[in-house]
């Protein structure tokens, strides 16, 4: 080992979150039994790492003061006396999911000290430093050799030609490849990855093309679809959140020709096997020559889109003689007007179903799934009250109102087997499900009825958190209506939210469908959703920021 006294250990160490980090010289550490002590080459800082060292409430409490980090590329340095793999000198990966040996108390090293009693023993005290130093002691399995001969070595030598800032992408590409080497993906297979523009979704394309796969991507965001698409013609993408949902279900089986209508400047990677209509939305012509033919048309539009796009939709359907229309009223119960005025829902849903009676021509069906589960529980407080990166929690009346409320999946689960019924009966006495008994009438779906207590109990769970770790607010539900209100007559747009989710929410129970009429789950073979699994997802999209853009 080299003379220690001739070497510098520098560490950025933060005191406080929401102060400055400051560089400091410290001792380098001793390795010990189970530990090793590493040369820091290159260490990754997180998309959110910022607001983790500055904001007190970003969710990640640190073991402060520290030294923080994330995974590294790194050299061995000094080891305990029971390494019996590594060598000093040796190229490293260092893993930062660190977990006790006696298997509890899982935590991020750097990132945060967990939740439970085990993790905040292990982050407090022998494992507190992580990696933005010099060197820095760490977890002997958490240290995984690498092959630097063959990553960094050059082309013409057999190498890879990697940099040691290459290999930093070790840890996104790690996890998404284990779940494609699960499914035994081979060459040619088509894969289908959503969502695909994050950290892991992006790293799964590579990584699928790597394999030799054919891949579709799915997201939300159409710029990084198309740089994705971009750089292999192995990949195909589809943009959107109900159209991509659908486009998945349906491409599943082989029962349907899916045809999207799409504007003619679209940068959007459509995939194999769907059929692309381009259209002007302000030519008529072109939108009846897309839906000529068509058996079925599902509009999916965003809420703040033109108001007359669906109009011309349904105008140009009826033209082109499309016997079924599903129009934009994904939500709360169509058929409750107090419902529908009261949370601003009534024109989109209710202008739709009466354009296409008037015409004549076309027949309505709407598919009533409540809000998205994922999407309300991760957003702002200004849905089903969570902030979960501050842990806050505002609690509507006594928090015991169920809703009924469905996951992205079991929507687009629906409109695939929605569409895999026969379209008519055998005869008049057949009441087996067919697209035609609801015809002009409304299909009810949903994945839980749950109540803010539901969800809660659910969040705690998945989160190992206790009420004590949250701060909890009540509002009434009726003055929270009145206050959103206001606000969107003042210009904020927020308002509209905090009034349409607040609505579903009053003791009158017409947030909960379900118990009014029943679901059509058993009869088109929907499955049983998961809570906690669909909580866990809600929580990654708030504390990802992938849902900050919504108010």
């Amino acid at each position: 080992m080299p003379d220690l006294s001739e070497l510098q250990n520098r560490a950025v160490v933060l005191q406080q979150q929401g102060q400055p980090t400051t560089i400091e010289r410290r001792p380098i550490p001793s390795p010990g039994p189970g530990s090793v002590v590493v040369r820091v080459l290159a260490a990754s800082v997180r998309a959110n790492s910022p607001d983790v060292y500055r904001n007190s409430q970003s969710g990640h409490q640190l073991p402060l003061p520290c030294v923080p980090g994330f995974y590294a590329i790194a050299r061995v340095f000094g080891l305990g006396p029971d390494a019996t793999r590594l060598k000093p000198g040796q190229l490293v990966f260092f893993d930062p999911y660190i977990q006790g040996r006696d298997r509890g108390g899982l935590y991020i090293s750097g990132m945060m000290e967990g939740f439970d009693e085990g993790s905040l023993k292990l982050s407090r005290g022998e494992w507190r430093d992580s990696t933005y130093a010099d060197y820095a002691k760490v977890p002997l399995e958490n240290c995984h050799p690498l092959n630097e001969q063959r990553l960094l070595g050059r082309i013409e030598r057999g190498g890879l030609g990697y940099s040691i800032e290459d290999l930093c992408h070790l840890f996104s590409m790690a996890i998404p490849f284990g779940g494609l080497a699960d499914i035994d993906v081979k060459s040619g297979d088509t894969v289908i990855i959503a969502p695909s523009t994050g950290r892991y979704g992006s790293a799964a394309v590579q990584l699928a093309i790597a394999m030799g796969a054919h891949v579709v991507a799915i997201g939300r965001n159409g710029n990084i679809l198309s740089q994705l698409a971009a750089t292999n013609k192995r990949i195909s993408t589809v943009s959107g959140t109900m159209g991509r949902l659908f486009t998945e279900e349906l491409l599943k089986g082989s029962n349907h020709t899916v045809t999207a209508i799409t504007r003619q400047d679209s940068k959007a990677n459509i995939p194999e096997g769907v059929l692309i209509a381009r259209v002007d939305y302000e030519d008529e012509g072109s939108l009846v020559r897309a839906l000529e033919g068509q058996q079925y048309l599902i509009i999916t539009l965003n809420v703040f889109a033109p108001q007359d796009t669906q109009t011309k939709l349904v105008r140009a359907a009826a033209k082109a003689g499309v016997p079924y229309v599903m129009p934009n009223c994904w939500g709360p119960d169509p058929a409750n007007e107090a419902l529908l005025a009261e949370s601003l829902l009534g024109p989109l849903f209710q202008g739709a179903v009466k354009e296409i009676e008037q015409l004549c021509v076309s027949e309505w069906i709407i598919m009533s799934c409540g809000f998205w589960y994922e999407f309300s529980l991760g957003g702002s407080p200004n849905r089903y009250g969570f902030d979960m990166k501050n842990k806050s929690l505002i609690l509507f009346d006594d928090d015991s109102v169920k809703i009924t409320t469905s996951t992205f999946a079991q929507c687009g689960r629906a409109i695939a087997r929605f569409l895999s019924l026969k379209w008519l009966p055998e005869d008049e006495n057949d009441q087996s499900p067919s697209v035609q008994k609801w015809a002009n009438d409304v299909f009810y779906i949903s994945s839980f009825l749950v109540s803010q207590k539901d969800m809660f109990e659910s969040v705690k769970r998945v989160t190992n958190t206790t009420d004590a770790d949250w701060k909890i607010t009540h509002e009434n539900t009726q003055e929270r209506w009145k206050a959103g209100k206001l606000a969107l007559q003042a210009g904020d747009r927020n308002g509209f939210s905090k009034m349409m989710y607040t609505r579903i929410f009053y003791p009158s129970g017409d947030g909960d469908f379900e118990s009014k009429y029943g679901l059509a789950n058993e009869a088109i073979g929907l499955p049983q959703d998961d809570l906690d699994a669909a909580t866990t997802e809600g929580i990654r999209m708030a504390l990802s920021g992938e849902l900050d853009n919504y108010s």
